[in-house]
């Protein structure tokens, strides 16, 4: 009878402890259990919050708007379509369509005409002295044509051009045209390298003016024009920007200044 009742006090306590085992191992699961899915659900809303906070890749950039796809080019530079034309310089009937290229990560520009998709004249420009150009769109009696002007300085020695032309028959048909050459580097009272007429100068200068009253800019890289015309593109004019660095009379005419402007180099370099 007492071995009996050992027995079963043995049994009793073999099963507390077991019983006691197996609910503190399912206490420790579900305690671990809650801890894994509170650090994950922390994780998401880490990577959440973090997610929210990156900014885009600076590497990343939108791509260029194309104002018409049909005439898309490669020369890696942003193209700007330009608006109101409506003219037909080639004279065939169909309207060219303009673009303006800019050429070098904006160190030059090209104008550009297409018809049907098709590339049919171009001209380029860069702001470097050797490259200055400039285009201007010119309507004479109805009749578009193209005005490039060249007003070349080089050590104070100015060559000075235009062309008016159409694009006629596909090629450049000049229907006017001139030049002047002048000499600002005096000595001893005359030119250095060539001469100075102030009525041929002005003479010309009133030429491109009258010209450049009906047209508007197209493509200009030449800073020193750039700088004389303001900003103004339509109807620009061309006073000889380099006058302003001696004493130009705003009151009086160009040739006057120019007359002004000879006198006073004849009397400063006349040698005693």
């Amino acid at each position: 009878m007492k071995k009996l009742f050992t027995m079963l006090i043995v049994f009793s306590l073999t099963f507390s402890i077991t019983g006691c085992s197996k609910n503190n191992d399912k206490t420790m699961l579900e305690d671990s259990s809650s801890v894994y899915l509170d650090n994950e659900t922390d994780s998401i809303a880490e990577m959440v919050e973090k997610d929210a906070n990156i900014a885009p890749s600076a590497s990343v950039s939108s791509a260029p708007e194309i104002a018409s796809p049909s005439l898309v080019t490669d020369m890696g530079g942003s193209s700007l379509p330009m608006v109101d034309w409506e003219y037909d310089l080639d004279r065939n009937g169909v309207p060219e369509m303009p673009r303006l290229v800019t050429l070098d990560e904006g160190m030059g520009q090209r104008f550009e005409l297409w018809e049907d998709s098709k590339l049919i004249w171009s001209e380029e420009g860069y702001f470097v002295h050797t490259g200055y150009n400039a285009l201007f769109l010119c309507i004479l009696n109805g009749e578009a044509y193209l005005l490039r002007y060249h007003p070349t300085m080089y050590t104070g020695t100015g060559t000075y051009n235009y062309q008016l032309f159409s694009l006629e028959n596909g090629t450049e048909t000049v229907v006017q045209e001139n030049s002047v050459n002048f000499d600002t580097n005096f000595y001893k009272g005359k030119p250095l390298y060539g001469e100075f007429d102030p009525e041929a100068i002005a003479a010309f200068m009133d030429e491109v003016n009258d010209l450049l009253s009906y047209s508007t800019q197209l493509l200009n890289t030449d800073v020193g024009l750039l700088d004389t015309f303001a900003g103004k593109t339509v109807a620009p004019q061309d006073t000889l920007g380099w006058l302003d660095n001696f004493d130009r009379d705003q009151s009086k005419s160009l040739l006057e200044n120019l007359q002004a402007f000879q006198r006073t180099q004849q009397g400063e370099n006349i040698a005693p």
